[in-house]
Order: structure tokens, then C-alpha cells, then sequence
């Protein structure tokens, strides 16, 4: 028994202290305070032990949530730079994103929900999911404008066209999201609501911020050449199609 609280040379001891459950943030407070507490102590002294270690991996996990998500957004910029060669094209599909992910963060506040090892990850989760969605959005424009639409007409035929889908898409998620919310354990439950709260956010953004975005730097997405090559094309096919 000594031994286990006692070195063989009698220089290094262990002090066990039972603490009752706590919730993450008040075991993290009861850490920070103990180790005030010992600072000043005449001798070097270490609190550590399985409740600091999970304050420290916790503390770990959701003070990474910003750095993550930043990441994760200059990841699928890059990404899309490299596939269209294009500021604008790489910009649009994330744009809405980036406003979900600071509306998600604002809700979280005034709901109360405190930021945990799993929640911590609704950034990357949302902007995997959320890009998807104004991804086809934007290609279907595109290929719209390239067949002759003018930018409101454009517009109007991809929503129509793609919008039922995207909706269907986006709806499933959220059904299978939401079975998280009937969870007893907080975590669980916490996470699937701002799932849902998330997704269903990317999907207005999707139909409203998107569009509006999409027209107003449509300039910068498809260029005057593009166009007039397209047309250029049209034509041709039309004269063979005639002859």
C-alpha cells in the first residue's frame, strides 16, 4: 500500500482526491482552480490523473474546431481551383457555406449548447455536405447559360430542374440526423439538432443565397468567349442538323 503512494526514496508522493460528477465544463474549472491552488506550493507539484486528461483532450478537440474548419475550406477551395481554374467557380459553392457555419456557431449560443468532441465537428460536416449541393447548383447554371439563357431565365430552369432533388437529398439527411435527437445521452442529442438545423440551412442558402450570389458574379463564372463559342456551336450543329 505504501508503495503506491510513496517513491522508494521518499521524494515523490501521490494525493488521490475523489471528486463526484462533474460536467465537462465544471471538471474544467475544478482542474483550473486546483492547479492555481498548488502553484504556489514550496515543492514542484502536478495534477494530472484521468479527469485532466480528458479536460485536455476535450479542451483539445474543441478548441481545434476553428482551425479544422479553415482548413477544411481552404482544402475544398484548392480543390475546386484546381478543377476549374477559376476564382469565382472555386469562391461561389462555399460561400454560402462559410455564412452557415457562422449562423451555426450564433444558434449554438442562444440555444445553449456547449461545444463538444462530436459538435466540434459540424463545420467539416456541414461544408462536406453543404458544398455538394451548391456544386450542382452551379454546373447546371452553367450548362443552362452555355445553351443560350439569359442569367434570370438561367436561373429559374436549374432551381426548377435540380431543386426537387437537392430538396429529396437534403431531406433524407435530415430524417436520418434527426433519430440522434431522440437520444437520452446530451452529446448524441445536441449533435443531431444542429445537424439538422445545419442541413436544413444549407438547403435555403442552396435556393436563395446561392442564386442571388451565382447572378450577380456571373460575369466572373462564364466569359464573353465561352459564350460566344457556345452559341458559335449551336449554330453549326443547327446548319448540319438542316442539311
Amino acid at each position: 500500500q505504501r508503495k503506491m503512494f510513496l517513491s522508494d526514496n521518499g521524494d515523490k508522493s501521490v494525493i488521490l482526491l475523489n471528486v463526484s460528477h462533474m460536467s465537462t465544463e465544471e471538471l474544467q474549472e475544478f482542474v483550473r482552480e486546483l492547479k492555481v491552488t498548488v502553484k504556489g506550493a514550496p515543492m514542484n507539484v502536478e495534477v494530472t490523473g484521468k479527469s485532466v486528461l480528458d479536460v485536455e483532450m476535450v479542451k483539445g478537440l474543441t478548441e481545434g474546431r476553428v482551425r479544422m474548419t479553415v482548413i477544411g475550406l481552404g482544402l475544398v477551395f484548392m480543390a475546386l481551383l484546381l478543377v476549374y481554374r477559376n476564382i469565382a467557380k472555386a469562391f461561389i459553392p462555399i460561400f454560402p457555406i462559410v455564412l452557415i457555419i457562422g449562423m451555426s456557431a450564433g444558434i449554438m449560443y442562444f440555444l445553449g449548447i456547449k461545444y463538444t468532441p462530436i459538435t466540434a465537428t459540424l463545420g467539416a460536416l456541414v461544408l462536406g455536405m453543404g458544398t455538394e449541393m451548391t456544386i450542382m447548383m452551379l454546373e447546371r447554371y452553367i450548362e443552362e447559360r452555355l445553351e443560350g439563357k439569359e442569367k434570370i431565365d438561367a436561373i429559374l430552369i436549374t432551381v426548377s430542374r435540380i431543386g426537387k432533388a437537392t430538396v429529396a437529398s437534403g431531406l433524407t439527411t435530415i430524417g436520418g440526423f434527426s433519430v440522434l435527437m431522440a437520444s437520452k445521452f446530451v452529446i448524441l442529442k445536441d449533435f443531431g439538432l444542429m445537424t439538422v438545423i445545419n442541413i436544413s440551412l444549407a438547403l435555403v442558402s442552396t435556393f436563395i443565397i446561392l442564386p442571388t450570389v451565382i447572378i450577380l458574379l456571373d460575369k466572373f463564372i462564364i466569359s464573353e468567349k465561352s459564350l460566344k463559342e457556345a452559341k458559335a456551336e449551336r449554330l453549326r450543329l443547327a446548319t448540319e442538323q438542316k442539311y
